[in-house]
């Protein structure tokens, strides 16, 4: 099994490809080209919030095909609560969630977090076409679609740039 990460994946949000974020008119197209070219059924998805926007998008079409387990940590315009993103394509939904994984206790939340006991801050929110944000300091790893041509990322590899950054 193999442990994915995404955010801010925004589906439904055309207002992010011209007004906010200069998103490419087919980005809900790539992000799911990627997800299903990348993940397995086997494998493990972690979504760092804010989902979908709007309406316009077809919950029972997209989520619950796309492969893979799938955990979702809330995000700002995630308003429906837990049960219901449970019973609509994620296997489990929180606020956020601290697991110990290589050797490193990382937290995964939609916001940055500002406290807590944890060595690494995985998040979402701070969307790059917005804000121009990269880190919040060397405890936080933002993760954004921007920046990785509109795919997840593999946790291993998260941790292990991150570890190398910290070197430098």
């Amino acid at each position: 099994m193999r442990i994915f990460v995404i955010a801010d994946t925004h589906f439904g949000h055309l207002s992010l490809i011209n007004k906010y974020q200069s998103r490419p008119f087919n980005y809900e197209e790539k992000i799911m080209k990627n997800w299903k070219q990348t993940v397995t059924d086997d494998d493990l998805v972690i979504h760092l919030g804010d989902v979908v926007v709007g309406k316009s998008i077809d919950w029972a079409s997209t989520i619950p095909n796309l492969p893979g387990r799938k955990i979702l940590v809330l995000g700002n315009h995630d308003k429906k609560n837990e049960s219901w993103y449970m019973s609509h394509g994620f296997d489990f939904c929180c606020q956020q969630f601290t697991i110990n994984i290589y050797g490193v206790q990382i937290l995964f939340s939609h916001e940055p977090a500002t406290a807590g006991d944890y060595d690494l801050n995985i998040h979402g929110h701070l969307n790059l076409g917005r804000l121009r944000v990269l880190k919040v300091d060397e405890r936080h790893f933002l993760l954004a679609l921007e920046a990785t041509n509109y795919q997840m990322r593999l946790l291993e590899s998260i941790v292990k740039d991150w570890k190398k950054s910290k070197l430098q």
